[in-house]
């Protein structure tokens, strides 16, 4: 897609965080070019900033973590993915929370509110591009990056059974160019995150998933969704995983130009190769 630019702030998204379970309020705002996107919270009379890069990773478990001193904004990645698609690059994201409102648990409510208060016409973004071949392998998680003209993303996840289910679903950004309905809106936004429930109570015994319900997760048990619906689209949970790894390369600050190939790769694992192959 071409690039946009904020025109103006969008309407508030809140709503409870998937994890802490809190009430968040999110107002997205225009940023001075070359600013990059960051994270605002008030507090009192002062502003604490916090960038969303990849620097400003912090170690969290089933989400992505910035934090700037003792500041912290948790599960940013779906509204980061929305960005990248949109290619906003500057953006101010003012947090009232310590947590990206989850919403309906997928990334099509950001991407709606971004393009809503956005036109063509953003600023030209110098992309990274692959010089060689990187990866990490860590358990059963396999990230593989390659050199490509544009960003072609392949992710497998396997559902435990029985059966097990292998599911791969693929995002060339390519395929966006002169697309009057997003490719990235129609088939990934609407996936929404996903989780057992048999898993629900050790979850929130260990401060996650407090604000997980049928109203934004995918509920999963032996025999499909607990949600009382059918998935919104085919292969929802790994098109979900597929939009988590875009938030995580919205961090890279600058669009990708490469070959992504994940398998049963999380968030911790992708953020530590984009780090280790940036740095080489």
């Amino acid at each position: 897609m071409t690039p946009r630019e904020l025109t103006g702030p969008t309407w508030p998204l809140q709503g409870v965080g998937l994890h802490g379970g809190r009430r968040q309020r999110l107002i997205i705002a225009p940023a001075p070019v070359g600013q990059g996107r960051c994270f605002r919270r008030r507090r009192g009379a002062t502003v604490a900033t916090i960038p969303a890069t990849l620097e400003a990773v912090q170690p969290a478990a089933r989400r992505t973590r910035l934090g700037q001193g003792a500041d912290t904004v948790d599960t940013v990645e779906h509204l980061l993915a929305a960005c990248y698609v949109l290619g906003i690059a500057d953006a101010e994201f003012w947090l009232e929370g310590d947590e990206v409102p989850a919403l309906d648990g997928s990334a099509a409510p950001f991407f709606d509110a971004l393009l809503a208060a956005s036109r063509p016409g953003g600023p030209a973004v110098r992309p990274w591009r692959v010089a060689g071949p990187a990866g990490l392998a860590q358990g059963a998680a396999r990230c593989q990056l390659a050199a490509d003209e544009s960003l072609d993303v392949v992710c497998a996840v396997e559902l435990p059974g029985p059966p097990p289910v292998r599911q791969v679903v693929r995002y060339e950004s390519a395929l966006e160019a002169g697309s009057e309905a997003p490719v990235f809106r129609r088939r990934f936004a609407p996936a929404r995150t996903f989780g057992w429930w048999s898993e629900a109570g050790t979850l929130r015994a260990a401060g996650l998933a407090r604000g997980a319900s049928f109203a934004n997760t995918l509920v999963l048990g032996s025999n499909g969704p607990w949600n009382g619906t059918e998935t919104r689209l085919v292969d929802e949970p790994a098109r979900h995983k597929l939009v988590d790894a875009l938030g995580d390369l919205a961090l890279l600050g600058a669009p990708l130009c490469g070959r992504l190939r994940l398998e049963a790769c999380g968030h911790r694992g992708l953020v530590a190769m984009l780090r280790a192959a940036r740095q080489s």
